[in-house]
C-alpha cells in the first residue's frame, strides 16, 4: 500500500511539473524512488518507477505506437528481479486486461467477494494460531 500511495503522489506532483520541466519532472520521479528505497517500501524503486511507465504511456501512448509493448518490457525488466515467475505472470495479467471493469458489477457481489476475504482470513488465523 505505500509503494501505490507513493506512486499516486508522484503521479499528482508530476503531472504538473511535467507542464513546466521535463527536467523538473525526471527529478521529482528520481527522489520519490530514492524515497521509496529509503523506506524499504515493497517494490523498492520499482514500483514507482513501473507506475510513473504505466502513467506515461498510457497518457501519451497515442504518439507512441508501441506503448502497450513498451508497458510489457518495462515491467518484465523491473519485476524479473523478484523472479522469472513473478515477472510472466505479470505480464500474462496485463495482457489479459482489456482496460475494462471487471465482472463484478453489482454492490452486492462486490460486497460478497468483501465478506468472504475478511470471514476466510479470521477462520485461517483462529485455526492456524
Amino acid at each position: 500500500m505505500f509503494t501505490l500511495a507513493l506512486g499516486v503522489a508522484t503521479l499528482m506532483v508530476l503531472e504538473n511539473l511535467l507542464q513546466r520541466s521535463l527536467v523538473l519532472g525526471f527529478i521529482w520521479i528520481v527522489g520519490m524512488a530514492g524515497l521509496a528505497s529509503w523506506l524499504g517500501v515493497d517494490y523498492e524503486w520499482r514500483g514507482i518507477l513501473i507506475i510513473v511507465i504505466f502513467y506515461l504511456f498510457n497518457g501519451y501512448g497515442q504518439s507512441f505506437p508501441y506503448s502497450r509493448g513498451m508497458q510489457f518490457f518495462c515491467t518484465f525488466a523491473l519485476i524479473i528481479h523478484y523472479g522469472v515467475i513473478s515477472a510472466v505472470m505479470a505480464c500474462m495479467i496485463l495482457y489479459l486486461y482489456n482496460g475494462t471493469r471487471g465482472f463484478v458489477q453489482g454492490s452486492i457481489a462486490k460486497y460478497g467477494f468483501y465478506a468472504f476475504y475478511t470471514i476466510h482470513l479470521l477462520i485461517i488465523h483462529t485455526f492456524l494460531d
